[in-house]
């Protein structure tokens, strides 16, 4: 892996001079790990077609990916945000960077640089994402790697955000980062590298448009806390999960959460007026049991309409469902119902509802300590969720010797799959077993397991 990270300094031609200094460095692996413009390690791919190539799901750890990278020193298919983070914490960590990866969810992705996410609704109350290419994924990871920051004002070292999926060009490239995680909590994104692009991640307001009747766009609400939300890390020597919210942001809608906006926002937007429009008096809220939501089966949205006012209101709106991939870019328009004037008294709730649309633990229970070079069974079993049957499955398995692939039959459909696999570990020490089942239907079924592996 040390020799797989030098390489990649070398061929991204980091002058030796600079190969001392973290800042340059990280910043150019957040180039390197991605091939968009230098032939990195690994090829993105959102299509959801991976057959010249190995679907992102599948991977089950960075070593595999940097091996493959290393054997022919051409670009490996295919990666996403989760993927090109484990391998920056990677090759990071061989260079001595301290490094971890960063999971937020409700994750915002600014492409015009404005440190806000515009929604635009055409006339008839229909999305119009032709008019913008900003989004909201339902999650997104990146990394933050320990170091000082001298070029910066006093405070601003430690944490610093980095990030190796390619989304938007930093001085020309597909990379961003380091830039200064307290810097960001406090709105500071004059501050380099790519504060802009990183505040508006974990602390973007929603604008939602619609032509008013002259045909201008008109802001007709603002969404301030929608937008990164758990931002998380696994905590040391633990599995596990550690909250770093409160390191990227003050708490939504606290004063100095709202401070540190509209200090970005004087840099990042000329429409500074749209933060003083007044809040409206009927609220709308969303319901749907996500838990117990399946591929073909049937669900209900339940709309909730609340009258805060003192007046009687007259409520106009659409209801519109749409399949989305995780990035938040629509794939798929599937219904689209409007309702209109329903009358709300002083205080008033309506409840609606609308469309409806005609875990087990991966790893059965394992040893917790083994001895090296001496075989042991790991049986895995889940049930099919699906009326259809499962295809092309094989089950990955990683964290105890090199990574492994078991290929397995079809599932039938509401099936129980159980198998056996032998194991022999190579390495020392408490590790973590992964092991995760992927087929054409289902990806990414997982489960892990703490192991202290003995010498023999």
């Amino acid at each position: 892996m040390l020799d797989c990270a030098l390489y990649l300094l070398e061929v991204g031609n980091l002058a030796w001079t600079s190969r001392g200094n973290p800042i340059p460095v990280v910043r150019k692996l957040s180039a390197m790990v991605n091939s968009n413009d230098d032939g990195g390690v690994l090829v993105g791919n959102w299509s959801g077609e991976y057959s010249d190539g190995k679907s992102p799901l599948s991977w089950t750890g960075s070593v595999a990916i940097l091996e493959k990278y290393w054997e022919n020193k051409r670009p490996v298919k295919f990666g996403q945000c989760w993927v090109f983070s484990g391998v920056i914490t990677t090759v990071c960590r061989a260079l001595g960077i301290p490094t971890r990866s960063v999971t937020n969810f409700a994750s915002a992705h600014d492409t015009d640089g404005s440190v806000t996410i515009d929604v635009i609704f055409d006339d008839e109350g229909n999305r119009d994402d032709y008019l913008t290419d900003d989004s909201v994924w339902n999650f997104h990871v990146w990394n933050e790697a320990w170091m000082a920051r001298p070029d910066l004002p006093k405070g601003f070292g430690g944490w610093q955000a980095i990030d190796a999926t390619p989304q938007e060009l930093s001085d020309g490239v597909f990379c961003c980062g380091p830039v200064s995680v307290h810097a960001i909590k406090q709105g500071e994104i004059n501050t380099p590298y790519d504060a802009p692009f990183v505040f508006a991640e974990v602390n973007a307001d929603r604008m939602y448009w619609m032509p008013s009747l002259t045909g201008k766009m008109e802001c007709i609400g603002v969404d301030n806390k929608s937008v990164g939300k758990f931002v998380s890390t696994k905590e040391p020597n633990s599995w596990r999960r550690l909250d770093l919210t409160d390191t990227y942001k003050h708490p939504d809608g606290s004063a100095e959460e709202r401070a540190a906006v509209l200090k970005a926002n004087q840099v990042g937007s000329n429409r500074q007026d749209l933060y003083e429009k007044k809040e409206h008096d009927v609220t709308f809220s969303l319901e749907q049991d996500s838990e117990n939501t399946w591929v073909g089966g049937n669900f209900e949205v339940i709309l909730r309409i609340h009258n805060t006012s003192k007046k009687d209101r007259t409520v106009s709106g659409r209801m519109a469902v749409s399949s989305m991939y995780y990035t938040g870019v629509v794939a798929t328009k599937l219904k689209s119902d409007p309702f209109e004037k329903i009358q709300l008294k002083p205080g008033q709730d309506l409840e609606t509802c609308f469309y409806p649309l005609d875990d087990n633990s991966l790893i059965r229970p394992a040893p917790e300590v083994v001895k090296a070079a001496t075989e042991f069974q790991v049986e895995v079993s889940f049930t099919n969720p699906l009326d259809s049957p499962l295809t092309s499955c094989f089950v990955a398995v990683d964290g105890l010797s090199k990574p492994l692939e078991f290929p397995q039959g079809n599932v039938s459909p509401k099936g129980t799959f159980i198998a056996t696999l032998p194991i022999t570990p190579k390495k020392l020490g408490h590790t973590e077993l992964i092991v995760s089942f992927n087929s054409t239907q289902l990806e990414d079924i997982n489960g892990s397991h703490a192991i202290f592996i003995q010498d023999k």
